[in-house]
Protein backbone atom coordinates (compact mmCIF):
# COMPACT_ATOMS: atom_id res chain seq x y z
CA UNK A 1 0.00 0.00 0.00
CA UNK A 2 1.40 3.32 -1.12
CA UNK A 3 2.79 5.36 2.00
CA UNK A 4 0.59 8.04 0.18
CA UNK A 5 -2.40 6.81 0.51
CA UNK A 6 -2.00 6.08 4.32
CA UNK A 7 -0.72 9.91 4.97
CA UNK A 8 -4.07 11.00 3.52
CA UNK A 9 -6.13 8.47 5.84
CA UNK A 10 -4.32 9.85 8.55
CA UNK A 11 -4.51 13.85 7.17
CA UNK A 12 -8.31 13.59 7.23
CA UNK A 13 -8.97 11.81 10.92
CA UNK A 14 -6.07 14.15 12.12
CA UNK A 15 -5.33 16.53 10.59
CA UNK A 16 -2.30 17.62 7.93
CA UNK A 17 0.28 18.66 10.43
CA UNK A 18 0.37 15.28 12.63
CA UNK A 19 0.03 12.80 9.15
CA UNK A 20 3.66 12.43 8.13
CA UNK A 21 4.98 11.65 11.89
CA UNK A 22 1.75 9.22 12.23
CA UNK A 23 2.57 7.60 8.93
CA UNK A 24 6.40 7.03 10.18
CA UNK A 25 5.41 5.49 13.09
CA UNK A 26 2.88 3.60 11.23
CA UNK A 27 6.04 2.27 9.32
CA UNK A 28 8.09 1.74 12.52
CA UNK A 29 5.12 -0.73 14.13
CA UNK A 30 4.96 -3.06 10.86
CA UNK A 31 8.86 -3.29 10.52
CA UNK A 32 8.35 -4.55 13.95
CA UNK A 33 6.00 -7.39 12.61
CA UNK A 34 8.38 -8.09 9.66
CA UNK A 35 6.15 -6.44 6.74
CA UNK A 36 5.76 -2.91 5.38
CA UNK A 37 4.02 -0.47 3.27
CA UNK A 38 4.09 -2.47 -0.02
CA UNK A 39 3.22 -0.94 -3.00
CA UNK A 40 0.81 -3.33 -4.66
CA UNK A 41 -1.86 -4.36 -1.69
CA UNK A 42 -2.16 -8.68 -1.25
CA UNK A 43 -4.89 -10.06 -3.10
CA UNK A 44 -6.39 -12.37 -0.39
CA UNK A 45 -8.65 -15.44 -1.53
CA UNK A 46 -11.86 -15.23 0.30
CA UNK A 47 -13.48 -18.11 2.29
CA UNK A 48 -13.65 -21.00 0.22
CA UNK A 49 -15.83 -22.78 2.71
CA UNK A 50 -17.99 -22.30 6.09
CA UNK A 51 -17.37 -20.53 8.41
CA UNK A 52 -18.32 -22.37 12.32
CA UNK A 53 -19.27 -19.72 14.67
CA UNK A 54 -18.50 -20.78 18.18
CA UNK A 55 -18.01 -19.95 21.67
CA UNK A 56 -14.21 -20.66 23.14
CA UNK A 57 -16.07 -22.57 26.24
CA UNK A 58 -18.83 -23.88 23.61
CA UNK A 59 -17.74 -27.56 23.87
CA UNK A 60 -17.05 -28.67 27.54
CA UNK A 61 -15.07 -31.61 29.01
CA UNK A 62 -13.50 -32.51 32.52
CA UNK A 63 -9.32 -32.32 32.79
CA UNK A 64 -9.19 -30.07 29.93
CA UNK A 65 -9.34 -26.62 28.60
CA UNK A 66 -12.40 -25.68 26.30
CA UNK A 67 -10.57 -24.49 23.50
CA UNK A 68 -8.76 -28.26 23.00
CA UNK A 69 -12.16 -29.24 23.94
CA UNK A 70 -13.75 -27.49 21.21
CA UNK A 71 -10.40 -28.38 19.14
CA UNK A 72 -10.65 -32.66 19.71
CA UNK A 73 -14.18 -32.17 18.81
CA UNK A 74 -14.46 -30.32 15.30
CA UNK A 75 -11.44 -31.94 14.41
CA UNK A 76 -13.42 -35.35 14.55
CA UNK A 77 -16.34 -34.29 13.40
CA UNK A 78 -15.79 -31.45 10.82
CA UNK A 79 -12.74 -31.45 9.43
CA UNK A 80 -13.13 -31.11 5.71
CA UNK A 81 -16.57 -29.81 5.76
CA UNK A 82 -15.68 -26.63 7.70
CA UNK A 83 -12.95 -23.74 6.35
CA UNK A 84 -13.06 -21.37 9.17
CA UNK A 85 -13.62 -21.42 12.95
CA UNK A 86 -14.39 -17.91 14.15
CA UNK A 87 -13.70 -18.10 18.10
CA UNK A 88 -16.21 -15.48 19.39
CA UNK A 89 -13.71 -13.39 22.31
CA UNK A 90 -11.42 -15.75 24.15
CA UNK A 91 -10.16 -12.69 25.88
CA UNK A 92 -10.52 -11.78 29.79
CA UNK A 93 -13.73 -10.09 29.74
CA UNK A 94 -16.32 -8.91 32.70
CA UNK A 95 -19.50 -9.31 30.58
CA UNK A 96 -21.18 -9.68 27.32
CA UNK A 97 -20.05 -13.07 27.16
CA UNK A 98 -16.80 -11.65 25.84
CA UNK A 99 -17.18 -8.43 24.48
CA UNK A 100 -16.56 -6.62 27.66
CA UNK A 101 -12.76 -6.96 26.70
CA UNK A 102 -10.61 -6.61 29.58
CA UNK A 103 -7.21 -7.67 27.91
CA UNK A 104 -6.53 -7.55 24.38
CA UNK A 105 -3.70 -9.55 24.23
CA UNK A 106 -4.48 -12.05 26.49
CA UNK A 107 -6.39 -15.69 26.18
CA UNK A 108 -8.74 -15.75 29.26
CA UNK A 109 -7.13 -18.83 31.22
CA UNK A 110 -10.48 -20.25 32.17
CA UNK A 111 -10.63 -21.13 28.41
CA UNK A 112 -7.19 -22.53 27.78
CA UNK A 113 -3.86 -20.74 25.94
CA UNK A 114 -2.51 -19.05 22.75
CA UNK A 115 -0.92 -22.40 22.20
CA UNK A 116 -4.62 -24.39 22.01
CA UNK A 117 -5.76 -21.16 19.54
CA UNK A 118 -2.55 -22.35 17.84
CA UNK A 119 -3.55 -25.93 17.75
CA UNK A 120 -6.80 -25.04 16.52
CA UNK A 121 -5.31 -23.40 13.46
CA UNK A 122 -3.71 -26.85 12.19
CA UNK A 123 -6.93 -27.97 10.99
CA UNK A 124 -8.74 -24.60 10.63
CA UNK A 125 -8.52 -21.22 9.36
CA UNK A 126 -9.14 -18.80 12.39
CA UNK A 127 -11.42 -15.82 12.94
CA UNK A 128 -11.08 -13.41 15.40
CA UNK A 129 -12.98 -10.43 17.10
CA UNK A 130 -11.71 -7.03 17.05
CA UNK A 131 -13.98 -4.77 19.70
CA UNK A 132 -13.67 -1.78 18.44
CA UNK A 133 -16.29 0.77 19.76
CA UNK A 134 -15.53 -0.66 23.91
CA UNK A 135 -13.84 -1.54 25.81
CA UNK A 136 -14.29 -2.96 29.82
CA UNK A 137 -14.85 -0.76 32.44
CA UNK A 138 -12.82 -3.34 34.48
CA UNK A 139 -9.76 -3.15 31.92
CA UNK A 140 -6.51 -1.81 32.62
CA UNK A 141 -6.97 0.88 30.17
CA UNK A 142 -10.16 2.36 31.87
CA UNK A 143 -8.96 1.89 35.27
CA UNK A 144 -5.45 4.19 34.16
CA UNK A 145 -8.59 6.68 32.63
CA UNK A 146 -10.12 7.00 35.96
CA UNK A 147 -6.68 7.34 37.75
CA UNK A 148 -5.31 10.04 35.86
CA UNK A 149 -2.42 7.62 34.42
CA UNK A 150 -1.09 9.71 31.26
CA UNK A 151 -0.85 6.70 28.88
CA UNK A 152 -4.93 6.46 29.11
CA UNK A 153 -5.57 10.04 28.89
CA UNK A 154 -8.00 10.92 25.93
CA UNK A 155 -8.55 6.94 25.68
CA UNK A 156 -12.75 7.47 26.24
CA UNK A 157 -15.47 9.46 25.29
CA UNK A 158 -16.64 11.75 27.80
CA UNK A 159 -19.66 14.09 27.35
CA UNK A 160 -21.51 16.44 29.65
CA UNK A 161 -24.97 15.47 30.93
CA UNK A 162 -26.92 18.57 29.34
CA UNK A 163 -25.35 18.19 25.66
CA UNK A 164 -27.81 17.77 22.91
CA UNK A 165 -27.31 13.95 21.97
CA UNK A 166 -30.62 13.13 20.63
CA UNK A 167 -29.76 12.35 17.24
CA UNK A 168 -27.31 9.32 18.51
CA UNK A 169 -28.41 6.15 16.44
CA UNK A 170 -27.82 3.08 19.30
CA UNK A 171 -29.48 -0.61 19.93
CA UNK A 172 -30.04 0.47 23.11
CA UNK A 173 -32.94 1.57 25.49
CA UNK A 174 -30.78 2.48 28.86
CA UNK A 175 -29.08 5.92 29.62
CA UNK A 176 -26.49 6.64 26.91
CA UNK A 177 -23.80 8.36 29.56
CA UNK A 178 -23.09 6.35 32.44
CA UNK A 179 -21.32 8.49 35.51
CA UNK A 180 -18.13 7.91 37.34
CA UNK A 181 -16.47 9.65 40.02
CA UNK A 182 -12.23 10.15 39.95
CA UNK A 183 -10.35 11.92 41.78
CA UNK A 184 -10.45 15.01 39.27
CA UNK A 185 -14.46 14.74 39.96
CA UNK A 186 -17.31 13.50 38.30
CA UNK A 187 -17.50 12.41 34.84
CA UNK A 188 -19.78 11.00 32.51
CA UNK A 189 -19.01 8.63 29.62
CA UNK A 190 -20.32 7.41 26.68
CA UNK A 191 -21.88 3.79 27.15
CA UNK A 192 -23.28 2.66 23.84
CA UNK A 193 -23.82 -1.09 24.69
CA UNK A 194 -24.01 -1.18 28.42
CA UNK A 195 -22.79 0.94 31.61
CA UNK A 196 -19.74 -1.57 31.38
CA UNK A 197 -18.72 -1.31 28.16
CA UNK A 198 -17.14 2.01 27.66
CA UNK A 199 -16.56 3.38 24.58
CA UNK A 200 -13.17 4.08 23.38
CA UNK A 201 -12.40 8.01 21.75
CA UNK A 202 -10.81 6.99 18.07
CA UNK A 203 -9.95 11.36 18.21
CA UNK A 204 -7.00 10.45 19.96
CA UNK A 205 -4.40 8.13 17.23
CA UNK A 206 -3.17 6.46 20.51
CA UNK A 207 -6.57 4.25 20.42
CA UNK A 208 -6.01 3.86 17.14
CA UNK A 209 -2.35 2.42 17.41
CA UNK A 210 -3.60 0.17 20.14
CA UNK A 211 -5.27 -1.44 17.71
CA UNK A 212 -3.13 -1.52 14.85
CA UNK A 213 -0.89 -3.27 17.26
CA UNK A 214 -3.79 -5.60 18.40
CA UNK A 215 -4.73 -6.32 14.79
CA UNK A 216 -1.08 -7.18 13.79
CA UNK A 217 -0.88 -9.67 17.14
CA UNK A 218 -3.49 -11.37 15.86
CA UNK A 219 -2.70 -11.94 12.18
CA UNK A 220 0.72 -12.92 14.02
CA UNK A 221 -1.42 -15.37 16.46
CA UNK A 222 -2.64 -17.24 12.97
CA UNK A 223 -6.23 -14.95 12.39
CA UNK A 224 -7.52 -15.06 8.93
CA UNK A 225 -10.09 -13.35 9.37
CA UNK A 226 -10.54 -10.08 11.28
CA UNK A 227 -14.46 -9.55 12.37
CA UNK A 228 -14.37 -5.70 13.23
CA UNK A 229 -17.29 -6.03 16.29
CA UNK A 230 -19.55 -3.00 16.15
CA UNK A 231 -17.33 -0.68 13.92
CA UNK A 232 -20.82 1.40 13.03
CA UNK A 233 -20.52 3.03 15.84
CA UNK A 234 -16.56 4.11 16.34
CA UNK A 235 -16.43 7.43 15.68
CA UNK A 236 -18.91 10.15 17.63
CA UNK A 237 -19.49 13.27 17.10
CA UNK A 238 -22.13 15.45 18.51
CA UNK A 239 -25.16 16.98 16.44
CA UNK A 240 -24.73 13.73 14.08
CA UNK A 241 -26.28 10.13 14.20
CA UNK A 242 -22.89 8.95 15.39
CA UNK A 243 -23.06 5.96 13.19
CA UNK A 244 -21.42 5.33 9.68
CA UNK A 245 -19.46 8.62 9.92
CA UNK A 246 -17.01 9.20 7.04
CA UNK A 247 -13.90 8.66 9.65
CA UNK A 248 -15.11 5.56 10.94
CA UNK A 249 -15.09 4.61 7.06
CA UNK A 250 -11.50 6.07 7.08
CA UNK A 251 -10.82 4.13 10.20
CA UNK A 252 -11.92 0.95 8.28
CA UNK A 253 -9.50 1.79 5.10
CA UNK A 254 -6.74 1.81 7.42
CA UNK A 255 -7.56 -1.17 8.91
CA UNK A 256 -7.38 -2.65 5.18
CA UNK A 257 -4.49 -1.51 4.20
CA UNK A 258 -2.81 -2.77 7.56
CA UNK A 259 -4.02 -6.09 6.73
CA UNK A 260 -2.80 -6.22 2.83
CA UNK A 261 0.57 -4.66 4.38
CA UNK A 262 1.57 -8.39 5.96
CA UNK A 263 0.87 -10.14 2.94
CA UNK A 264 -1.03 -12.58 4.04
CA UNK A 265 -4.64 -14.08 2.68
CA UNK A 266 -6.41 -12.30 5.96
CA UNK A 267 -9.44 -10.67 5.46
CA UNK A 268 -11.82 -8.39 6.62
CA UNK A 269 -15.39 -8.87 8.10
CA UNK A 270 -17.37 -5.84 8.69
CA UNK A 271 -20.18 -6.38 11.60
CA UNK A 272 -22.85 -3.83 10.99
CA UNK A 273 -26.58 -4.64 11.91
CA UNK A 274 -28.16 -1.75 10.11
CA UNK A 275 -30.30 -1.32 6.90
CA UNK A 276 -29.42 -3.06 4.01
CA UNK A 277 -28.31 -0.12 1.90
CA UNK A 278 -26.15 0.91 4.67
CA UNK A 279 -24.76 -2.07 5.37
CA UNK A 280 -23.43 -2.13 1.55
CA UNK A 281 -21.06 0.81 2.37
CA UNK A 282 -18.60 -1.05 3.82
CA UNK A 283 -17.49 -2.83 1.49
CA UNK A 284 -16.60 0.97 -0.13
CA UNK A 285 -15.24 0.81 -3.55
CA UNK A 286 -13.67 -2.94 -2.36
CA UNK A 287 -10.99 -1.10 -0.32
CA UNK A 288 -13.15 -1.43 3.07
CA UNK A 289 -14.31 -4.84 4.34
CA UNK A 290 -13.73 -7.88 2.21
CA UNK A 291 -16.71 -9.70 3.59
CA UNK A 292 -20.10 -8.24 5.15
CA UNK A 293 -22.63 -10.22 7.37
CA UNK A 294 -25.83 -10.60 5.16
CA UNK A 295 -27.84 -9.02 7.85
CA UNK A 296 -30.98 -8.66 6.26
CA UNK A 297 -31.07 -12.44 5.34
CA UNK A 298 -31.87 -14.32 8.94
CA UNK A 299 -34.98 -12.18 9.00
CA UNK A 300 -36.12 -12.69 5.44
CA UNK A 301 -35.96 -16.30 5.29
CA UNK A 302 -37.75 -16.67 8.41
CA UNK A 303 -40.55 -14.62 6.65
CA UNK A 304 -40.51 -16.52 3.56
CA UNK A 305 -40.83 -20.01 5.50
CA UNK A 306 -43.49 -18.61 8.26
CA UNK A 307 -45.39 -16.85 5.11
CA UNK A 308 -45.18 -19.80 3.29
CA UNK A 309 -44.16 -17.71 0.17
CA UNK A 310 -41.11 -16.66 -1.06
CA UNK A 311 -42.09 -13.22 -2.83
CA UNK A 312 -40.42 -10.41 -0.63
CA UNK A 313 -36.73 -12.94 -0.49
CA UNK A 314 -37.09 -13.32 -3.97
CA UNK A 315 -37.60 -9.40 -4.64
CA UNK A 316 -34.79 -8.89 -2.38
CA UNK A 317 -32.00 -11.69 -3.93
CA UNK A 318 -32.78 -9.90 -7.37
CA UNK A 319 -30.53 -6.81 -6.21
CA UNK A 320 -28.61 -7.73 -3.44
CA UNK A 321 -25.23 -9.04 -4.82
CA UNK A 322 -25.82 -6.04 -7.46
CA UNK A 323 -23.08 -3.38 -7.00
CA UNK A 324 -20.30 -6.34 -4.97
CA UNK A 325 -16.82 -4.98 -5.86
CA UNK A 326 -14.68 -8.01 -7.08
CA UNK A 327 -13.01 -9.40 -4.12
CA UNK A 328 -15.94 -8.47 -1.82
CA UNK A 329 -18.66 -10.84 -0.91
CA UNK A 330 -21.63 -11.65 1.50
CA UNK A 331 -21.24 -13.87 4.81
CA UNK A 332 -24.77 -15.53 4.49
CA UNK A 333 -26.13 -16.86 8.16
CA UNK A 334 -28.72 -17.45 9.53
CA UNK A 335 -28.31 -17.41 13.45
CA UNK A 336 -25.13 -16.22 15.82
CA UNK A 337 -24.68 -15.71 18.92
CA UNK A 338 -26.38 -12.21 18.97
CA UNK A 339 -30.39 -12.27 18.54
CA UNK A 340 -32.60 -12.32 15.30
CA UNK A 341 -31.44 -8.11 14.08
CA UNK A 342 -34.64 -6.38 12.52
CA UNK A 343 -33.12 -2.92 11.57
CA UNK A 344 -32.35 -4.64 8.19
CA UNK A 345 -35.39 -5.33 7.58
CA UNK A 346 -36.48 -1.20 7.23
CA UNK A 347 -37.68 -1.02 3.38
CA UNK A 348 -38.15 -4.44 2.94
CA UNK A 349 -40.83 -5.51 4.77
CA UNK A 350 -44.30 -2.92 6.24
CA UNK A 351 -44.78 -2.76 9.90
CA UNK A 352 -47.78 -4.94 9.57
CA UNK A 353 -45.34 -7.98 8.61
CA UNK A 354 -42.59 -6.99 11.31
CA UNK A 355 -45.62 -7.19 13.82
CA UNK A 356 -46.41 -10.75 12.56
CA UNK A 357 -42.31 -12.08 13.17
CA UNK A 358 -42.27 -10.46 16.68
CA UNK A 359 -45.72 -11.96 17.00
CA UNK A 360 -44.55 -15.80 15.91
CA UNK A 361 -41.12 -14.39 18.06
CA UNK A 362 -43.12 -14.71 21.78
CA UNK A 363 -46.00 -16.89 20.90
CA UNK A 364 -42.47 -19.83 20.33
CA UNK A 365 -40.99 -18.60 23.56
CA UNK A 366 -38.90 -15.96 22.60
CA UNK A 367 -38.07 -12.49 23.49
CA UNK A 368 -38.05 -9.27 21.86
CA UNK A 369 -35.21 -6.33 22.57
CA UNK A 370 -35.62 -2.95 21.86
CA UNK A 371 -33.97 -0.12 21.43
CA UNK A 372 -34.93 4.15 21.85
CA UNK A 373 -35.30 6.18 18.69
CA UNK A 374 -34.34 9.68 18.11
CA UNK A 375 -37.98 10.90 19.18
CA UNK A 376 -37.79 9.23 22.45
CA UNK A 377 -40.33 6.21 21.02
CA UNK A 378 -39.17 2.89 21.62
CA UNK A 379 -39.01 -0.20 18.63
CA UNK A 380 -37.78 -3.79 18.24
CA UNK A 381 -33.77 -4.28 17.75
CA UNK A 382 -33.74 -7.98 17.55
CA UNK A 383 -35.67 -11.05 18.30
CA UNK A 384 -34.38 -13.22 21.06
CA UNK A 385 -34.87 -17.05 20.05
CA UNK A 386 -33.13 -19.83 18.43
CA UNK A 387 -33.57 -20.49 14.57
CA UNK A 388 -34.53 -23.85 15.50
CA UNK A 389 -37.41 -23.11 17.77
CA UNK A 390 -38.63 -20.25 14.94
CA UNK A 391 -39.17 -22.54 12.07
CA UNK A 392 -40.20 -25.93 14.29
CA UNK A 393 -42.89 -27.97 12.69
CA UNK A 394 -45.39 -28.89 15.22
CA UNK A 395 -45.04 -32.31 13.45
CA UNK A 396 -42.79 -36.06 13.42
CA UNK A 397 -40.83 -33.70 10.79
CA UNK A 398 -40.39 -31.19 13.19
CA UNK A 399 -36.67 -30.13 11.64
CA UNK A 400 -37.50 -30.37 7.86
CA UNK A 401 -38.16 -25.98 7.82
CA UNK A 402 -35.35 -25.46 9.61
CA UNK A 403 -33.02 -27.75 7.60
CA UNK A 404 -34.77 -26.20 4.25
CA UNK A 405 -33.37 -22.17 6.12
CA UNK A 406 -29.89 -23.73 6.79
CA UNK A 407 -30.00 -25.54 2.96
CA UNK A 408 -31.11 -22.47 1.00
CA UNK A 409 -28.14 -20.45 3.10
CA UNK A 410 -25.40 -22.81 1.85
CA UNK A 411 -26.87 -22.31 -1.60
CA UNK A 412 -26.45 -18.78 -1.94
CA UNK A 413 -24.18 -16.27 -3.34
CA UNK A 414 -21.60 -15.80 -0.53
CA UNK A 415 -19.79 -17.26 1.74
CA UNK A 416 -21.65 -19.44 4.52
CA UNK A 417 -21.84 -18.85 7.99
CA UNK A 418 -23.01 -21.64 11.01
CA UNK A 419 -23.52 -21.09 14.23
CA UNK A 420 -22.53 -24.48 16.56
CA UNK A 421 -25.69 -24.99 18.40
CA UNK A 422 -27.96 -25.00 14.91
CA UNK A 423 -26.24 -28.02 13.47
CA UNK A 424 -27.60 -30.29 16.36
CA UNK A 425 -31.17 -27.94 16.26
CA UNK A 426 -30.73 -27.05 19.87
CA UNK A 427 -34.07 -25.22 20.98
CA UNK A 428 -34.37 -22.12 23.01
CA UNK A 429 -32.17 -21.53 26.45
CA UNK A 430 -35.14 -20.17 28.33
CA UNK A 431 -33.27 -21.60 31.73
CA UNK A 432 -29.99 -19.63 30.90
CA UNK A 433 -32.74 -16.51 30.27
CA UNK A 434 -33.63 -16.90 33.59
CA UNK A 435 -30.62 -17.56 34.90
CA UNK A 436 -29.02 -14.16 33.73
CA UNK A 437 -31.89 -11.93 33.22
CA UNK A 438 -30.39 -11.75 29.74
CA UNK A 439 -32.58 -12.01 26.88
CA UNK A 440 -29.37 -12.74 24.66
CA UNK A 441 -28.95 -16.03 26.91
CA UNK A 442 -31.61 -17.86 25.11
CA UNK A 443 -28.99 -18.44 22.47
CA UNK A 444 -26.01 -18.87 24.02
CA UNK A 445 -25.57 -22.19 26.19
CA UNK A 446 -22.63 -24.32 26.87
CA UNK A 447 -22.46 -28.05 26.45
CA UNK A 448 -20.94 -30.87 27.67
CA UNK A 449 -18.73 -32.60 25.21
CA UNK A 450 -21.04 -35.85 25.83
CA UNK A 451 -24.49 -34.53 25.07
CA UNK A 452 -23.17 -32.81 21.63
CA UNK A 453 -21.39 -36.55 20.69
CA UNK A 454 -24.71 -38.04 21.23
CA UNK A 455 -26.49 -35.78 18.76
CA UNK A 456 -23.94 -36.35 15.99
CA UNK A 457 -26.20 -39.78 15.71
CA UNK A 458 -29.32 -38.03 15.48
CA UNK A 459 -31.26 -35.47 13.68
CA UNK A 460 -31.04 -32.60 12.15
CA UNK A 461 -27.22 -33.30 12.66
CA UNK A 462 -27.17 -35.99 10.33
CA UNK A 463 -28.95 -33.84 7.00
CA UNK A 464 -27.09 -31.23 7.91
CA UNK A 465 -23.41 -32.99 7.64
CA UNK A 466 -24.91 -34.43 4.13
CA UNK A 467 -25.21 -31.12 3.02
CA UNK A 468 -22.22 -30.11 4.11
CA UNK A 469 -20.78 -33.20 2.46
CA UNK A 470 -22.32 -32.18 -0.35
CA UNK A 471 -21.47 -28.57 -0.48
CA UNK A 472 -17.55 -29.53 -0.13
CA UNK A 473 -17.59 -31.32 -3.63
CA UNK A 474 -20.08 -29.18 -5.28
CA UNK A 475 -17.53 -25.91 -7.75
CA UNK A 476 -21.08 -24.57 -8.49
CA UNK A 477 -21.39 -23.90 -4.79
CA UNK A 478 -18.34 -21.66 -4.29
CA UNK A 479 -18.81 -18.53 -2.61
CA UNK A 480 -18.05 -16.69 -5.82
CA UNK A 481 -20.13 -18.25 -7.99
CA UNK A 482 -22.45 -16.62 -10.54
CA UNK A 483 -26.51 -16.76 -9.21
CA UNK A 484 -29.53 -16.03 -11.14
CA UNK A 485 -32.89 -16.58 -10.42
CA UNK A 486 -35.58 -18.29 -12.75
CA UNK A 487 -39.29 -18.13 -12.65
CA UNK A 488 -41.42 -19.91 -10.36
CA UNK A 489 -44.25 -19.58 -8.45
CA UNK A 490 -44.39 -17.68 -5.09
CA UNK A 491 -44.31 -20.09 -2.59
CA UNK A 492 -41.03 -21.53 -4.14
CA UNK A 493 -37.25 -20.11 -5.10
CA UNK A 494 -35.74 -21.57 -8.29
CA UNK A 495 -32.51 -20.08 -9.55
CA UNK A 496 -28.66 -21.41 -10.99
CA UNK A 497 -25.23 -21.54 -9.43
CA UNK A 498 -22.75 -21.83 -12.18
CA UNK A 499 -19.09 -21.66 -11.18
CA UNK A 500 -16.27 -20.00 -13.39
CA UNK A 501 -14.84 -22.34 -16.38
CA UNK A 502 -16.32 -24.84 -18.13
CA UNK A 503 -18.04 -26.36 -15.10
CA UNK A 504 -21.96 -27.32 -15.09
CA UNK A 505 -25.07 -25.39 -13.95
CA UNK A 506 -26.71 -26.25 -10.29
CA UNK A 507 -30.42 -25.42 -10.24
CA UNK A 508 -31.12 -24.96 -6.74
CA UNK A 509 -34.89 -25.12 -5.54
CA UNK A 510 -36.67 -24.64 -2.59
CA UNK A 511 -40.48 -24.77 -1.84
CA UNK A 512 -41.12 -22.10 0.90
CA UNK A 513 -44.71 -23.73 2.14
CA UNK A 514 -45.81 -26.71 3.34
CA UNK A 515 -47.69 -28.23 0.26
CA UNK A 516 -46.46 -29.17 -3.05
CA UNK A 517 -45.34 -27.12 -6.04
CA UNK A 518 -44.31 -27.21 -9.68
CA UNK A 519 -40.98 -26.17 -11.43
CA UNK A 520 -40.20 -26.41 -14.87
CA UNK A 521 -37.04 -27.92 -15.09
CA UNK A 522 -34.62 -26.61 -18.03
CA UNK A 523 -34.02 -28.96 -21.10
CA UNK A 524 -32.29 -31.66 -20.47
CA UNK A 525 -31.72 -34.73 -17.56
CA UNK A 526 -31.00 -33.25 -13.82
CA UNK A 527 -29.78 -35.64 -11.35
CA UNK A 528 -30.78 -34.25 -7.70
CA UNK A 529 -27.79 -34.63 -5.35
CA UNK A 530 -29.37 -35.61 -2.35
CA UNK A 531 -31.90 -38.15 -3.38
CA UNK A 532 -30.11 -39.41 -6.89
CA UNK A 533 -33.50 -39.23 -8.93
CA UNK A 534 -32.63 -38.23 -12.42
CA UNK A 535 -35.43 -35.53 -13.63
CA UNK A 536 -36.53 -34.08 -16.89
CA UNK A 537 -36.43 -38.04 -18.82
CA UNK A 538 -37.77 -37.80 -22.17
CA UNK A 539 -40.59 -34.64 -22.97
CA UNK A 540 -41.54 -34.55 -19.36
CA UNK A 541 -40.46 -30.91 -17.92
CA UNK A 542 -42.22 -30.42 -14.50
CA UNK A 543 -40.75 -31.05 -11.20
CA UNK A 544 -42.58 -31.27 -8.16
CA UNK A 545 -41.05 -30.18 -4.82
CA UNK A 546 -42.30 -31.63 -1.59
CA UNK A 547 -43.26 -28.83 0.78
CA UNK A 548 -40.63 -27.45 2.56
CA UNK A 549 -38.15 -29.10 0.07
CA UNK A 550 -34.93 -28.41 -1.14
CA UNK A 551 -32.78 -30.01 -4.36
CA UNK A 552 -29.60 -29.90 -5.78
CA UNK A 553 -29.94 -30.58 -9.46
CA UNK A 554 -27.05 -31.16 -11.31
CA UNK A 555 -26.58 -32.40 -14.93
CA UNK A 556 -27.23 -36.38 -15.40
CA UNK A 557 -24.30 -37.86 -16.86
CA UNK A 558 -24.33 -41.63 -18.08
CA UNK A 559 -22.01 -43.94 -15.99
Amino acid sequence: MKREYIREHFALLYGIERAELLTGRLTTLLARYGTHLASEPSAPSLESGPVLICYPDHVRAEHETPLRTLARFLGKHLAGLISTVHLLPFYPSSSDDGFSVMDYRQVDPSHGSWEDCTALGRDFRLAFDLVLNHASSQSAWFQGFLSGDPRYAGFFLTAEPDEDLRLVVRPRSHPLLTPFRTDRGLIHLWTTFSADQIDLDFRNPEVLFEFFDILLGYIARGARVLRLDAVAFMWKEAGTPCLHHPKTHAIVRLLRAVVEATGTDTVLLSETNVPHHENLTYFGRGDEAHLIYQFALPPLLAHALLRGTASVLRSWLETTIVGVPPGCNFLNFTASHDGLGVRPLEGLLPKSELDFLVGETQRRGGGVSRKTNTDGTSSPYELNLTYPDLLALETSSRHRRFLLSQGLSLSLRGVPAIYLPSLFGIGNDRAGVEATGRARSINRRKFPLGELEALTYHEPYLSYRRMLELYARTDALHPEASQHLLPSPAEALWFERRAPGNSGPLLVAANCAGHPVELELPAGRWTDLFTGQVHGSGRARGFRLEGYGLSWLVPFVRD
